[in-house]
């Protein structure tokens, strides 16, 4: 069986030629190298789209900049290979590397990568990699209701302005198109 999701990416809309040409750039993270990386966002490594929000993917675009673009990603993935972090079972499991003695490995890679970063401090997304390497798990798409600061905003918030999908495997988006902002 497969699920739909509509997503909203924002970007500096120079990028839009180079999306359309080339499809998306995914980053990957490998616990199978022992050179350091840039810490994913807090889904793990992917693209990033906020679910059924233009108004938010357009204001986090806003954060590179003015001329910035908005664009609609129609996402085709089975349900085998999709995780909702809002399910308690699979919050669950980061907790549980949180409780446990891999914490301290993953804290100091982070910190490691991370030397004298002003960057947001949070281990989610280094931390369900690890789940998903660790347990050999194949996920192309997670989605989690999360907190974004946008100007105006507090930075941080324990209350939900937006839920995001985080696709992992480009091959699932059947379909992007740029939309029309005033």
């Amino acid at each position: 069986m497969v699920k739909h999701f509509t997503g909203y990416h924002g970007t500096p809309h120079s990028n839009i030629a180079s999306i359309r040409e080339r499809g998306f750039r995914v980053k990957r993270y490998s616990f199978l190298t022992a050179e350091l990386q840039e810490v994913p966002g807090d889904l793990g490594a992917g693209v990033y789209a906020y679910q059924d929000s233009i108004s938010n993917a357009q204001r986090f675009a806003e954060k590179f900049g003015d001329n910035t673009a908005v664009l609609e990603l129609d996402v085709t993935v089975d349900e085998d290979r999709y995780l909702d972090m809002d399910e308690e079972e699979n919050s669950t499991l980061i907790l549980d590397v949180y409780k446990g003695p891999v914490f301290k490995d993953l804290l100091s890679r982070y910190e490691r990568t991370n030397k004298g970063s002003s960057k947001r401090k949070c281990l989610d997304g280094l931390v369900l990699e690890h789940i998903i390497h660790k347990n050999n798990i194949k996920v192309d798409l997670i989605k989690k209701k999360t907190y974004t600061m946008f100007k105006g905003l507090p930075p941080i918030s324990h209350y939900t302005n937006g839920t995001e999908l985080c696709i992992k495997n480009v091959k699932i988006i059947k379909n992007i198109s740029e939309i029309g902002l005033n």
